[in-house]
């Protein structure tokens, strides 16, 4: 899937979700896409979220960039009290880079994390998050 300059943030959220929902598949596990306050399960029983942002903006005006958001204070309470996992994914014209997963439990308490805020959080590679998620630590 090619992206463009001119992607909006939907677009751009449901591409980092297919990246990701492909690449669990390609480990050979189970995935679901939900709708809700999270993104998937793994396995009948690991609540997944993707939190995307873009880098760039060419041509885009002022939007806010390298931000993550949970968008209310309920939806990130829930995420950290039910301790669902978290990927950051971050968009840069045809790319999407994953920074890292991390348990909902460690996330900080603002409903909006600036990029290099995220960088600051123990994330683990997609491996080790997938190996930690299913097995423990």
């Amino acid at each position: 899937m090619r992206m463009s300059n001119n992607t909006s943030n939907k677009e751009v959220g449901r591409f980092v979700e297919c990246l990701f929902q492909e690449k669990v598949k390609e480990q050979g596990l189970d995935i679901v896409k939900r709708k809700g306050w999270y993104d998937f399960v793994v396995e009948d029983e690991h609540r997944v979220e993707i939190k995307s942002c873009m880098l760039s903006n060419r041509n885009q005006g002022s939007r806010r960039l390298g931000r993550f958001n949970f968008h209310t204070r309920q939806i990130l309470n829930r995420i950290k009290s039910n301790n669902v996992w978290v990927g950051f994914y971050v968009h840069h014209y045809d790319d999407a880079l994953c920074l890292g997963f991390v348990e909902g439990r460690k996330l900080p308490a603002k409903v909006e994390l600036t990029y290099h805020k995220t960088l600051d959080l123990p994330l683990l590679c997609f491996e080790d998050f997938l190996e930690t998620m299913l097995y423990g630590e």
